[in-house]
């Protein structure tokens, strides 16, 4: 294999928001059998969602905790609103976004001037 990063966006650690609010279905034993992998040269890294009202702040921060205690490193996407979800966005505090700069390999901010994409269905079939 060559050397590099495999990243997977697993988008919380804790099973129950994983499967049960995102739909995911990624089962807990998964993420422990992909942390168990040592290969040289390779890293790891896990996505996280913030900013939704169905994922906790403190969810948010444990998931990161328990990813970067497992993986090489975590990146944090806020949440965009999805046309095919029934979720809604939640603002972050501040203290959230200072402490997600701290703690994870990247951090993907909603900017005010971004210009928002939306995923619709194609409706050509």
């Amino acid at each position: 294999m060559e050397k590099g990063a495999l990243k997977y966006g697993f988008d919380s650690f804790f099973e129950d928001i994983r499967n049960k609010i995102l739909n995911k279905d990624i089962p807990q034993s998964e993420i422990l059998r992909i942390s168990s992998i040592k290969l040289p040269d390779v890293f790891f890294y896990s996505y996280i969602i913030f900013g939704t009202y169905e994922i906790s702040k403190e969810s948010v921060m444990k998931s990161v905790e328990q990813f970067n205690s497992i993986f090489t490193g975590v990146t944090a996407i806020e949440f965009r609103e999805h046309e095919n979800l029934r979720y809604e966005s939640q603002p972050s505090s501040q203290k959230l976004k200072a402490w997600l700069q701290s703690n994870c390999f990247l951090v993907d901010f909603i900017m005010e001037d971004d210009e928002q994409w939306k995923i619709v269905p194609d409706k050509t079939f």
